[in-house]
């Protein structure tokens, strides 16, 4: 079981682990939703923030960090084990809106933004959002910092833990269905968010638009 591959959901573009960063160089640049601002490489726009614990900052060679207030913009990271695999979990402070990408290799982590940002797009999109529903995304000016906010990892230790037990129910991660668990973890629902699920948060968040 350890060797298998782990089924990704259909919704999320049929990509391999390894795919993804493959297909991040075309899949960089993303639209702000809520202010119809472009991102570009030149950096006109801030792009995304990436807060990683210290045990992912060691998996990827303790990159260089910057110096960032907190922000409810911001997407956290983590790295946590499920059946002896390394599973990554990016989070975002504000919704709790979150990806889940099992079975990662440190390699393919390098550079983060090239790994996660496509995942965060097609997560939203699964969503029948639009890829700038929560900010302007550019993977090629991603930003490492370290965690700022307790209760944003709080609240991803018991997103992992429901990962973990998915995949114990599933008999592993390569019968997980990851589709079916990104549905359930968009709807769940915690008092630090007011009971309110992330799909709700970003429909909020996208209502003057929708107008």
């Amino acid at each position: 079981m350890g060797g298998s591959e782990v089924r990704w959901p259909a919704r999320l573009g049929h990509l391999s682990r390894g795919a993804v960063a493959a297909h991040a160089t075309s899949s960089c640049l993303f639209w702000d939703a809520r202010s119809d601002r472009g991102v570009s490489a030149s950096g006109s726009v801030v792009s995304v923030l990436l807060r990683c614990t210290t045990r992912l900052l060691e998996l990827l060679g303790d990159p260089i960090t910057e110096e960032r207030p907190a922000s409810p913009e911001d997407w956290y990271a983590n790295v946590f084990w499920v059946r002896r695999r390394k599973c990554l979990l990016v989070t975002h402070a504000e919704t709790l809106f979150c990806v889940f990408a099992p079975a990662v290799r440190a390699a393919s982590l390098r550079p983060l933004g090239a790994f996660v940002v496509p995942l965060i797009a097609r997560q939203l999109a699964a969503e029948g959002f639009p890829a700038g529903a929560l900010g302007p995304l550019d993977c090629e000016q991603a930003i490492i910092a370290k965690t700022a906010d307790r209760q944003v990892l709080g609240c991803m230790n018991d997103i992992a833990r429901v990962c973990q037990h998915a995949a114990a129910d599933a008999s592993g991660l390569a019968r997980l269905d990851l589709t079916a668990l990104h549905y359930r973890l968009q709807r769940n629902i915690t008092s630090a968010r007011d009971y309110l699920p992330a799909v709700d948060l970003i429909a909020n968040r996208l209502q003057p638009t929708l107008r």
